[in-house]
């Protein structure tokens, strides 16, 4: 396996120790604060190893910095990035879409399951599949008005430090322009066993134009929970789809729900006028070119990929 980050946690220690080192060590595991390379000294309690040699067994332990006669032994959580086999889910059990003929609907699951293609900041993706949207004018008697899509991971998407997995749509600025994009925003939801969901909370935030009407184009609209909202710049593999800082598309953290780790994420396009954000205010979907249209095949959010950002958490302590 090639590691390019590997991700650390550790416990603070305790009084009157403020600070750690965190050794590393590539033969076995470190026995003093000398023995490996010093790669974090400070008061943080994570920290993020960068530019690892490839396939390489790598140890760690994290050291107090205090008087000798203080028995203290923290305990060191660490990370692995996946290898980009991995990153992406194993599987996608199920699907509901909103058009018999959705978009590239007739490959799937393969088309969801590899990495990313995006196609940058300028334009959409056509490595997708349409999940459907259409417009609440029912009052709900035609409920669903947004397809669905479930990914199963198989092995967990660790809570790991900052976000821990990436959800790419075929979003872009519209004109270059990137308070103007073309969004269809979707709700996200994690599970453990398939049976027990949690949902990222949403917020709706409207913006409106100068003569008064909403404004569904600027991302702030979209400003939190969503999926759908950020372009992807990951193209089957470059740059490095499991790095948000480098990939686009719209990451998650597991913290948000309080979870230590999931093995199923559910994509829910939200329609139009029928979700509720956490304030009880109905999500707006754009309109244009039948976005939000039950009659269009190429409605609603149209999934590209997901990937996994923390594959494997490693336990450790310092020896005491």
């Amino acid at each position: 396996d090639v590691y390019k980050r590997q991700a650390l946690e550790w416990a603070p220690p305790p009084p009157p120790a403020q600070n750690v080192v965190i050794v590393r060590k590539l033969s076995s595991p470190p026995t003093s604060p000398l023995d490996g390379d010093a790669v974090y000294f400070g008061s943080n309690t994570t920290f993020i190893d960068q530019n690892l040699p490839p396939a390489t067994p790598i140890f760690y332990a994290a050291f107090p910095v205090a008087p000798e006669d203080i028995p203290v032994e923290p305990i060191l959580l660490s990370f692995t990035l996946p290898t980009p086999a991995e990153a992406s889910p194993q599987s996608a059990p199920t699907w509901s879409l909103l058009h018999p003929n959705a978009f590239k609907s007739q490959l799937l699951p393969d088309i969801v399951l590899g990495l990313p293609k995006g196609a940058g900041l300028m334009a959409g993706s056509l490595d997708v599949v349409s999940l459907g949207a259409a417009t609440n004018n029912d009052n709900g008697a035609s409920s669903p008005y947004g397809g669905q899509i479930l990914l199963d991971f198989v092995q967990p998407i660790w809570n790991g430090p900052g976000p821990d997995f990436t959800i790419f749509e075929n979003v872009f600025y519209i004109g270059g322009n990137p308070e103007r994009r073309f969004m269809e925003p979707a709700a996200v939801s994690v599970s453990k066993d398939g049976q027990l969901w949690f949902q990222f909370p949403l917020h709706f935030s409207p913006r409106y134009n100068t003569d008064g009407s909403l404004n569904l184009r600027h991302p702030f609209t979209y400003s939190r929970g969503f999926a759908g909202i950020n372009p992807v710049l990951s193209n089957n593999g470059w740059p490095d789809p499991t790095d948000p800082n480098l990939s686009g598309g719209d990451s998650f953290d597991l913290s948000d729900l309080g979870l230590d780790w999931v093995r199923f994420v559910k994509i829910q396009s939200t329609g139009h006028l029928w979700m509720l954000d956490q304030f009880e205010q109905p999500i707006h979907h754009n309109q244009e070119t039948n976005a939000a249209n039950r009659e269009s095949p190429t409605s609603g959010f149209d999934l590209d990929a997901a990937v996994r950002i923390w594959i494997r958490r490693i336990s450790a302590t310092s020896s005491p």
